[in-house]
């Protein structure tokens, strides 16, 4: 089993990239806008090398790319979730609801020490470790139970 501490690393990684797959989509989509792409007014080509047709395979392989990281995405995050909702202590299951799952990336130590009323520094140190120590705990016992 991978470690619960680089599944949320992992977690957090496959958020960031779905963002940049989503960033380049778009760059791609409004590049296939009326005039992005610039045809001679006397000549129109519409041969394999038309870059309409290359910028619309550009954009199926993007579009390809980033459906498979979502399902890669979500069947983590469900895993984990799991584990984050069998976890004991409220604060620890927030601290790593907040840092590694809710919103589209990560949230900050700071803001999430204000959201759960501790300073930061006990947060990102005492609080974190505790957190995946449970998460850890709770793991083992949800392996050990399908097997």
């Amino acid at each position: 089993m991978t470690d619960i501490k680089e599944l949320l690393r992992e977690i957090r990684d496959k958020r960031g990239e779905l963002m940049h797959i989503r960033l380049h989509k778009e760059d791609v989509r409004l590049s296939l806008l009326p005039g992005a792409i610039r045809y001679d007014k006397d000549r129109v080509d519409f041969s394999p090398d038309d870059p309409m047709i290359k910028m619309i395979e550009r954009l199926e392989k993007i579009e390809a790319k980033e459906t498979k990281c979502e399902e890669e995405l979500l069947k983590d995050i469900e895993f984990v979730n799991d584990i984050i909702m069998s976890m004991p202590t409220s604060v620890c299951k927030r601290l790593l609801w907040l840092r590694y799952i809710d919103g589209s990336r990560p949230m900050q130590w700071k803001d999430i020490a204000d959201e759960l009323g501790y300073s930061e520094d006990h947060t990102r140190g005492k609080l974190h470790g505790k957190a995946i120590a449970e998460a850890r705990a709770v793991a083992e016992k949800i392996t050990h139970a399908k097997t």
